[in-house]
């Protein structure tokens, strides 16, 4: 005689005919697998909501949405604001673009201790800074020796020479980033007044 059990839905106490069998009957079956998709569906959903959660945890410390952002924003608002009247620092007064970024002489990417550096800033045609900067040519020359020729004039040959030089390597810190936000959003506010830039 096969054991007594338990049926998983109605709890009434009954013989198995089947091995594996856990409801009394074919009602039971029904609803106890009814209830297994629900407990399923729900933990489906509960695992989704947890993997969104850490996504979004994720995205608030990726560099490119957090205080590190703000603070290249800060800087980019600056340079276009001091730069407001001046031209492309490539293409000069000759310039047929519109559209201008804050254009790094010394890559921001290779070079991060100078990323926030204002000599290795200057207003820039997005056209030629988004292009293959080191490698397009204007004039039969290149655009990288064109920027350094024209930087020269700009801030002199030492500072130039300075910015080419070897330089610390920097980590920033978030207190750092968000010094330079602060910083740099009370400078652009005031170049923005100074220019009169609405």
């Amino acid at each position: 005689m096969a054991r007594v059990k338990v049926c998983k839905s109605c709890k009434a106490e009954f013989a198995p005919v089947k091995p594996l069998q856990a409801a009394c009957g074919p009602l039971c079956a029904f609803e106890y697998a009814r209830q297994a998709r629900i407990k399923r569906e729900s933990k489906a959903a509960r695992d989704a909501v947890k993997a969104l959660r850490a996504k979004t945890e994720l995205s608030r410390t990726n560099p490119k949405s957090g205080p590190k952002r703000a603070a290249i924003g800060a800087v980019h608002r600056f340079i276009s604001a001091r730069d407001h009247h001046k031209p492309c620092i490539v293409h000069g007064h000759e310039c047929e673009n519109t559209a201008f970024d804050a254009g790094h002489f010394q890559s921001a990417g290779s070079r991060q201790e100078l990323r926030f550096n204002t000599w290795n800033i200057h207003k820039q045609c997005s056209l030629n800074n988004r292009g293959s900067h080191k490698r397009s040519r204007y004039l039969g020359e290149g655009t990288a020796a064109i920027y350094e020729r024209n930087l020269v004039h700009r801030i002199g040959q030492e500072r130039v020479d300075w910015l080419k030089g070897p330089h610390e390597p920097k980590q920033y810190r978030e207190q750092d980033f968000k010094r330079i936000a602060r910083i740099f959003s009370r400078r652009a506010k005031h170049y923005r007044k100074l220019r009169g830039i609405e």
